[in-house]
């Protein structure tokens, strides 16, 4: 995840510079902290990942908002899962928005 500070306001700050910073590697952190044993405690942290994931929109980015709707990472908080399904509305993929149905 985007770190292990135990202020949610230090991590929500690391997940938006990661937004900005783009690229393999922040996608790494910000999927961590949707998934996993990094996935981040705090849901306004996961929504701030899910943003971020949104902007960089890969098929890596995808999968993971997949993930947060439905299969072993659906994400407990319902504010997540409607971040997710709305960035997968704006992703180009076929399958993405057949994970919506």
């Amino acid at each position: 995840g985007p770190g292990k500070d135990e202020d949610r306001y230090v991590r929500s700050d690391a997940v938006k510079a990661l937004r900005k910073i783009g690229g393999e590697n922040a996608t790494d952190a910000l999927v961590g902290a949707l998934r996993g044993a990094g996935k981040d405690e705090d849901d306004y942290v996961r929504k701030g990942a899910v943003k971020a994931l949104r902007k960089i929109g890969s098929n890596r980015t995808k999968n993971a908002l997949i993930g947060a709707l439905r299969g072993s990472d659906t994400d407990e908080h319902e504010d997540v899962r409607r971040v997710a399904a709305d960035a997968l509305c704006v992703i180009p993929a076929e399958d993405a928005k057949v994970a919506l149905v």
